[in-house]
């Protein structure tokens, strides 16, 4: 279900309306007298600004929007669509009201509780706009499961997410908010790659493979790094593939010597990792290397589904 879709009608004044996904592609609108602006109210952030120059005159202070909020749910959710409702009316209530009782704070009490108030929602908005709650709730619980279980479990589960949407979008390709992809796939490599960093660190001995396994991680992780520095993270992250940017022929070093130096590089570097920490985690890089193979396969034999035609119709099928 949709949780809460609001429609804005304004009518009076002109203000602006800046509506962006989160993260989606950031949209501004400017609303004047009777224009719409449609959008989902819990997963989007919005918020509204003056426009620069035309603010309303001082003899009308008038800015008055009428909202529709409605939830989108199947028929056979009705119990979850009809519960979800009224919880977000009776959240959007609340928090109204506690907005605006700070709007204008008197007391040091007040100031305080504005202060709480945009201080919460900026912290919010970082979290949804860098890392998404969902992808945080979702580590947290498979940390909390590793505590209670095994910390294999964790790794497991944490490790080699940002793979399979790399495969899943690749072959996808439509309806994707390109924004949300790279959010979302470098919060989970970021995982992954913390957690590799601590086992290895953790457990790095004092032998003659050390210097062999230090040696391999820097050149690797420092090949990959030049190589994304080169093509920019657009392009990293399929820019052209789902028509994000144009297609660009990248000639700079290391893609004029090694083909495909980004993964090239991640191999070379977990080659050093599993040096060290084979005898702990025996599969963990074995399992990353794996991934970026079938990543490398499906880039190279380019294997994605065939776009939808489009169908000329214009009814309701």
């Amino acid at each position: 279900p949709i949780p809460c879709v609001p429609w804005q009608s304004q009518t009076s004044g002109q203000y602006q309306r800046r509506v962006h996904g989160v993260p989606g592609n950031r949209q501004e609108k400017v609303l004047t007298d009777g224009d719409v602006c449609g959008f989902d109210f819990s997963r989007e952030i919005h918020w509204i600004n003056t426009v620069d120059g035309k603010a309303n005159q001082d003899d009308d202070f008038r800015r008055i929007c009428l909202k529709l909020h409605y939830v989108v749910y199947p028929k056979y959710f009705w119990w979850y669509g009809q519960a979800l409702a009224y919880l977000t009316t009776c959240y959007n209530t609340a928090a109204r009201q506690l907005f605006v009782s700070t709007l204008m704070p008197k007391t040091n009490l007040a100031e305080a509780a504005s202060s709480l108030i945009v201080n919460t929602t900026l912290f919010a908005y970082g979290v949804q706009e860098y890392m998404g709650w969902t992808n945080v709730a979702y580590v947290l619980t498979c940390f909390w499961i590793g505590s209670k279980s095994d910390f294999r479990l964790r790794i497991l589960m944490t490790s080699f997410v940002h793979y399979f949407k790399y495969l899943a979008t690749y072959y996808y390709r439509e309806d994707v908010c390109f924004q949300r992809f790279k959010r979302d796939s470098l919060f989970f490599k970021t995982v992954a790659l913390v957690q590799i960093a601590w086992y290895y660190l953790s457990g790095l001995p004092i032998r003659a493979s050390t210097l062999f396994s230090l040696l391999l991680v820097f050149i690797g992780y420092g090949l990959s790094g030049m190589a994304t520095t080169a093509l920019g993270m657009d392009l990293t992250y399929f820019g052209a593939e789902l028509g994000q940017v144009k297609p660009k022929q990248i000639t700079k070093f290391p893609y004029d010597v090694c083909p495909h130096p980004m993964i090239v590089g991640q191999v070379i570097a977990l080659v050093g990792v599993h040096v060290v920490i084979r005898d702990l985690l025996p599969w963990l890089a074995p399992l990353h290397i794996a991934c970026y193979l079938a990543v490398l396969s499906q880039e190279v034999f380019d294997f994605h589904k065939s776009p939808a035609k489009k169908s000329s119709s214009k009814s309701w099928d």
